[in-house]
C-alpha cells in the first residue's frame, strides 16, 4: 500500500491555475464526472465561502484520487504571499512538489518562493507550464527563464504543437508519439511531420538523463540512444536526487496534458517509502513504530476539529491508544477520514504514507507528533514565516475582551502563522499577521464564528525615556489613620550613567536614620517607576 501512494503538493504563484489543475486531475482520473470552475465557485478544492467569494485559495485543501494503480493525496496550496505558511505545511508532508507556472507571466515571485521552500525540504520537483491556450506565449523565453531561475536540470518531456487558442496536441519525447486531447481524453498517433522536432527533443532528454549516471553515459556513447526502460530508470534516479526537474506542458482548464502529469508522478517520482524527505530514524514502513505528524487543524461545522495527519511510519486504526509526544498526553484514535475537499470517507485504518483526518482528539494541535507509548518519537515541526504586519485590536462591544481572546486562541489552533498577545508596555492587544489579506480573513472568521467585531488601529508607539542630567527629589509621606499614624520622608538624587550600563542603586544613608528594612522598598519603587516612566505611562 505505501509503495503505491503519491503525496503531491501543488504550489506556484497566485493565479497560475493550481486549483484548476487539481480539478482537472480529479476529472481525468475519473473521480469527477464534470470539472468545476474557480469562477463559478464549483471546484472541489476551494469550497470555503470566502474562497468562493474571492476566487482564490486561502488554505490548503486535501484531495484524493487514483491513477494507474497509485493512490494520490493532492495538497492544493494557496499562491498568495499572505498564506505562505500553508505552502510550507503542505510541502512538509509531501514527497513530490508539483510547481505550476503560468505560460504568459512565467516564473513569478510566488513561484520562486515555493521553489525555495521545496528546495529546503529536499523534495523532487515537477514543473507544469499551464495555460498553453493563451495568446502571446513566448515559449523559448519561458523555458529559458525556467532554466535561468531553477537550473539546466529543468528538462522538457514534451513539446507543444500550435500552442495558443485551440491548443490540444503535444509531442511525447519519451514514447515518440503525437498525443491529441479532447474532453480530457488523449489519443496517440504517429509523429508525421513533427518527427524531426520530436527526435531533437528526445536526444536532448536522453543526453540529460545519461549525464546523471556513468553507466548510462557509457551506454549512450556506445549505442547513441537508451531504451525506454533505461530512460525511465535513469530518470527516476535523477529526479529522486534532484538532478533533473521534468517539465510538462498543458492547459488545466481544458484538461490537456493532465495524464502526462499523472504518468510522470507514478513513473518517476517517489512513494513515501522512497521519499528523500524522511527523517533519519524513520523507515516509511507500516510495520515500523508509529510516527505521525499533525500538519493542519480546521474546525468543521457539526463535526468539530479535524486534525490533518501524515503517517511517516507505522499505522493505526479506530480505538487505538496513542501518545502525543509533543504535549505528553494520551489520545484515543476515533474516526479516520479520507478527505476530498469537504467530502469525507471513513477508513478502517491508516498506514505509513497516508494523509488522513482525525476527529475528537482532545489535546492535539498543529505541529504535534503522535506515536506509541512503547517508542516515543518527536518529529520536526514547520517553521512558519515571521508576521509582516501588526495592528492593535479591541472589541467594538465593551466587555467582549475575553470572547475576543478566546476566539483568537481557537483560530490560532487552525492557523499558527499569526500571533496574538497583550503588550503591557503600550496597554494594547496586538495581532501580528502575514499581510493585509491574512489579517482581513482572521478578523472575518472571528466575527462570523464567535460574534466578535473588533476595531483595528495602528499600535501606540512605546516611547522610551532616559535620564539626561542630575536631579534631586524630596517626598514627605504623612497620613493620620488613628493611633500613631504614618510618616516617612525620602530624599533622592538621580544622575545618568553611560548608555548601556543599566540601573544602579546606591544607599547613601549613614547613621541609621532610616531603618535598613525600609531601604529595599525604596529601590523597588524606583524599579517599578522605571518600567513606565512619568511621561509615557
Amino acid at each position: 500500500m505505501t509503495d503505491n501512494l503519491r503525496n503531491v503538493a501543488l504550489v506556484g504563484h497566485s493565479g497560475s491555475g493550481k486549483t484548476s489543475l487539481a480539478e482537472a486531475i480529479l476529472f481525468v482520473s475519473g473521480k469527477l464526472n464534470r470539472m468545476g470552475r474557480v469562477q463559478e465557485g464549483s471546484t472541489v478544492g476551494d469550497y470555503d465561502p470566502e474562497e468562493v467569494e474571492r476566487q482564490i485559495s486561502l488554505r490548503t485543501s486535501l484531495l484524493t484520487t487514483e491513477w494507474d494503480g497509485a493512490h494520490f493525496n493532492l495538497l492544493d496550496s494557496p499562491g498568495y504571499a499572505d498564506f505562505a505558511s500553508e505552502v510550507k505545511s503542505a510541502l512538509r508532508v509531501s514527497d513530490v512538489c508539483l510547481v505550476v507556472v503560468e505560460a504568459v507571466s512565467g516564473v513569478d515571485v510566488g513561484t520562486e518562493r515555493s521553489w525555495r521552500y521545496a528546495e529546503e525540504s529536499g523534495l523532487p520537483r515537477l514543473i507544469f507550464i499551464n495555460k498553453m491556450d493563451r495568446p502571446d506565449i513566448d515559449l523559448e523565453q519561458i523555458l529559458q527563464q525556467i532554466k535561468d531561475r531553477f537550473g539546466r536540470q529543468a528538462v522538457p518531456l514534451q513539446h507543444p504543437v500550435e500552442y495558443g487558442e485551440g491548443f490540444s496536441q503535444l509531442l511525447d519525447a519519451i514514447h515518440m508519439k503525437l498525443v491529441t486531447y479532447k474532453d480530457g481524453t488523449s489519443e496517440e498517433s504517429d509523429l508525421g511531420e513533427h518527427e524531426s522536432t520530436a527526435q531533437q527533443l528526445h536526444e536532448q532528454l536522453v543526453e540529460a538523463v545519461a549525464e546523471t549516471d556513468e553507466e548510462l553515459m557509457e551506454k549512450y556513447f556506445s549505442e547513441g540512444d537508451l531504451s525506454e526502460q533505461e530512460l525511465a530508470k535513469g530518470m527516476k534516479k535523477a529526479v529522486l536526487r534532484g538532478e533533473l526537474f521534468p517539465v510538462i506542458f498543458g492547459d488545466a482548464f481544458n484538461a490537456v496534458g493532465i495524464d502526462a502529469v499523472l504518468n510522470a508522478i507514478v513513473g518517476y517520482f517517489p512513494s513515501p517509502a522512497e521519499s528523500p524527505g524522511l527523517e533519519q530514524e524513520l523507515t516509511g514502513a507500516s510495520d515500523a513504530p508509529l510516527a505521525a505528524f499533525v500538519f493542519k487543524t480546521i474546525a468543521e461545522q457539526h463535526v468539530g476539529e479535524l486534525n490533518f495527519v501524515r503517517l511517516y511510519s507505522g499505522g493505526f486504526k479506530p480505538g487505538d491508544e496513542v501518545v502525543n509526544s509533543s504535549r505528553k498526553a494520551n489520545e484515543r484514535v476515533g474516526q479516520i477520514f479520507e478527505l476530498n475537499g469537504h467530502e469525507r470517507s471513513e477508513l478502517e485504518s491508516a498506514v505509513a504514507g497516508d494523509i488522513v483526518a482525525l476527529v475528537k482528539l482532545k489535546n492535539t494541535r498543529t505541529g504535534d507528533t503522535l506515536c506509541r507509548k512503547s517508542k516515543e518519537i518527536r518529529l520536526t515541526g514547520v517553521e512558519f514565516p515571521d508576521p509582516l504586519i501588526r495592528v492593535a485590536i479591541s472589541p467594538e462591544e465593551k466587555g467582549s475582551e475575553e470572547r475576543m481572546a478566546t476566539g483568537l486562541a481557537q483560530l490560532r489552533q487552525e492557523d499558527p502563522s499569526f500571533i496574538f498577545r497583550y503588550d503591557n508596555e503600550i496597554h494594547q492587544s496586538l495581532l501580528h499577521a502575514q499581510g493585509d489579506l491574512h489579517l482581513e480573513t482572521i478578523l472575518k472568521r472571528l466575527r462570523e464564528r464567535y460574534g466578535v467585531c473588533v476595531v483595528a488601529e495602528p499600535p501606540r508607539i512605546p516611547y522610551r525615556e532616559t535620564i539626561r542630567g542630575n536631579s534631586e527629589g524630596h517626598f514627605r509621606h504623612k497620613k493620620q489613620t488613628g493611633g500613631r499614624g504614618q510618616f516617612g520622608e525620602v530624599f533622592l538624587r538621580i544622575s545618568p550613567k553611560s548608555r548601556g550600563e543599566g540601573f544602579e542603586f546606591i544607599n547613601s544613608v549613614v547613621g541609621g536614620n532610616i531603618p535598613s528594612n525600609f531601604i529595599p522598598a525604596v529601590e523597588k519603587g524606583l524599579q517599578e517607576t522605571m518600567v513606565e516612566g512619568p511621561l509615557s505611562s
